[in-house]
């Protein structure tokens, strides 16, 4: 969730850097972002919770409004992460690549990034099931299983061929490998056609701003295309012209005229999902603007760190964890909640230790092969 390209709301533990000011102020981190991506893998864990829980519905008798939010709603904080995946997609790529050699290495650069603890947890995911299965538990965790469907998986493909998903929420790393490389494509393509970086950076901005204007006002309202990127374009370039802005590639004007553009679609096609995209770009933008730099509260700083190992794992824990849990949880509205934060506690816990032991090692080895 999470990230280059994309770097994940997720789904990574990086830095965000910003150019100097003309008061040549350093580099620095944008600890709004840090928490944005925390809050979001929180809400996106917490909507999965109110809909595979078994006792969800009996917990939401506690709360109803809340259970009523995290049922339907909480799920547009993914909207968060693209706007994150646009945003550093700009930041951490200051000129396109040059060879089909370099765009190669971008792409698996960012695949490894992506894959590595992806393809760890759902190995975890299909051994813990095969192990339930065969003592005769039910966990509910793969309703189809094949081997065509896990390859599918290993090279996020499975939403294009039709496979669905083995674990919850991890559609969206499709769509950011699928965001990297159409990215990779217009910026290698229009590299080979534009004289000089200032065209190059014209033609770019104009494609994605196409995109995205074609995204919001025709492909997210046509639900065929919701496996392709095409669907999220307009929320990605979002981010991506954000980080353009603050890098002062492009005027306040193009950032200002394509949210405008984008803001009128939902007249048409109300999408509570671009209006959180919305609502991030302008909190980013307050926040980058005020030059006043702040560090997150420690414990608030390791959830975003976390966070795209929370992603990955929280699924897999939950079930496992209210599976156990099931028969006491059945007993009253005020147990089956607590069976809920027992198991969101037990996903962090988790996540903790599969970031120190598997995430944070691949971000340092990737960040040696870089060096």
């Amino acid at each position: 969730m999470f990230s280059v390209a994309v770097r994940w709301p997720g789904h990574q533990d990086k830095r965000c850097p910003l150019p100097e000011s003309s008061a040549h102020r350093p580099l620095n981190r944008l600890a709004i972002i840090d928490l944005l991506r925390g809050l979001a893998a929180v809400f996106v864990a917490w909507h999965h919770l109110s809909l595979y829980a078994p006792q969800s519905d009996l917990a939401d008798r506690v709360w109803p409004l809340f259970g009523f939010f995290l049922y339907n709603h909480a799920l547009y904080a993914v909207a968060i992460f693209f706007v994150i995946a646009g945003l550093t997609t700009s930041l951490s790529r200051s000129t396109p690549p040059h060879s089909w050699s370099e765009f190669l290495q971008t792409a698996i650069a960012r695949y490894l990034r992506l894959a590595i603890p992806y393809l760890a947890m759902l190995a975890g995911l299909l051994c813990v099931n095969a192990i339930a299965v065969s003592q005769g538990y039910e966990l509910h965790l793969i309703d189809r299983f094949s081997w065509s469907q896990v390859i599918s998986h290993i090279f996020f493909l499975q939403d294009l061929l039709g496979y669905g998903n083995l674990s919850a929420g991890t559609w969206y790393l499709c769509i950011d490998m699928q965001w990297l490389i159409l990215t990779l494509l217009i910026a290698f393509g229009l590299q080979k056609t534009t004289q000089n970086t200032k065209q190059h950076q014209i033609l770019t901005c104009l494609t994605i701003c196409l995109l995205g204007i074609s995204s919001a006002w025709w492909f997210s309202h046509r639900p065929e295309y919701e496996p392709t990127v095409l669907y999220f374009v307009s929320q990605l370039a979002l981010g991506w012209l954000l980080g353009m802005y603050l890098q002062e590639k492009i005027p306040k004007q193009v950032l200002l005229l394509y949210t405008l553009t984008v803001s009128c679609s939902l007249f048409v096609y109300p999408r509570p999902q671009l209006l959180v995209s919305l609502s991030a770009v302008f909190i980013i933008w307050i926040d980058a603007k005020t030059f006043r730099p702040w560090k997150l509260p420690a414990p608030v700083q390791w959830l975003s760190n976390i966070s795209y190992s929370l992603f990955l794992v929280h699924y897999l824990v939950h079930s496992v964890v209210l599976a156990m849990l099931n028969p006491w949880a059945s007993q009253s509205p005020g147990q089956a909640l607590v069976a809920m934060a027992i198991a969101f506690i037990a996903a962090l816990t988790v996540a903790h230790f599969f970031y120190e032991w598997v995430d944070k090692p691949v971000q340092r080895w990737l960040k040696s092969r870089r060096s």
